[in-house]
C-alpha cells in the first residue's frame, strides 16, 4: 500500500484504508479507464483486426444494508434501464451516475454520509460489456473519495485475465468509519462471483 498526504493507493493483496465518515456528507466511488484500450484507430487498426471498437466497462455494487436487505445496481438490471438508479436518502442509499460509454469521465457511485449507518456492506466490482478483454489495457482505476480526507485508489492494468468481470473492492461500515479493501479477482459474470462473496441472488443473462 503506497501513502502520501493526499493519496493512499491500494496496489497490495488485501491492502485497505479507512475513512472517517464523521467528517464527510458523502463518499464517491468513480471507476475511470481507458476507452481505446491502446489500440490503433482507422483504416490501420482494421488491418490489424482491431477495427474501430472501443472498451466498455460498467459499475456496479451489491449492496447489504444493516437490516440484511441486499440490493444490486448496474446498468444490466431491469430497474437500473428503467431509470431507478438509486437514492441517497432511501434504499439502498447509493446513487449510481449512470452508464457511461465513453470512459473519459467514468461512472461513478455516491455514497451519502448521513445515511451510511443503514448500510452493512458494499462490494464494488466491474465488467467489460464491450471491447478487449484484458484488463491490461483498460488502464482501469477505481478512486474513492471523501472530501477533506486523503484520495483512495486501486489500480488495474497490470491484470493478465481475460475474464471479464472483476470484483474491485469491499466496502466495510461501522459506527463513524468506512474500510475500503482491494480484491480485485476476476470471474466468468455476475453469477461466478455472488457464488464466491455470498449474495444470494438469482441471475439470467441480461444486455443494455
Amino acid at each position: 500500500m503506497a501513502i502520501n498526504l493526499n493519496k493512499i493507493s491500494l496496489d497490495k493483496t488485501s491492502a485497505s484504508a479507512k475513512i472517517d465518515l464523521t467528517k464527510t456528507a458523502e463518499v464517491k466511488v468513480t471507476l475511470r479507464w481507458n476507452k481505446s484500450g491502446g489500440q490503433p484507430k482507422g483504416f490501420f487498426a482494421s488491418l490489424l483486426g482491431g477495427g474501430d471498437k472501443e472498451i466498455d466497462l460498467d459499475l456496479g455494487a451489491c449492496v447489504e444494508l444493516a437490516s440484511g436487505e441486499k440490493f444490486l445496481m448496474d446498468p444490466l438490471q431491469s430497474s437500473f434501464q428503467a431509470g431507478n438508479k438509486g437514492s441517497l436518502t432511501a434504499p439502498p442509499y447509493i446513487l449510481h451516475s449512470g452508464d457511461d460509454r465513453a470512459g473519459g469521465g467514468g461512472e461513478v457511485i455516491r455514497i451519502g454520509g448521513l445515511s451510511s449507518s443503514r448500510i452493512r456492506q458494499i462490494w464494488v466490482y466491474a465488467f467489460i460489456y464491450e471491447g478487449v478483454a484484458r484488463w491490461s489495457e483498460t488502464d482501469a482505476v477505481v478512486i474513492i473519495e471523501a472530501p477533506g480526507q486523503p484520495t483512495v485508489e486501486i489500480p488495474l492494468g497490470q491484470q493478465s485475465s481475460n475474464q471479464t468481470f472483476c470484483a474491485l473492492g469491499h466496502l466495510a461500515f461501522a459506527a463513524g468509519s468506512l474500510e475500503a479493501k482491494r480484491l480485485v479477482t476476476f470471474h466468468g459474470g455476475h453469477a461466478e462471483c455472488d457464488t464466491q462473496y455470498g449474495w444470494g441472488f438469482r441471475w439470467r443473462s441480461g444486455s443494455k
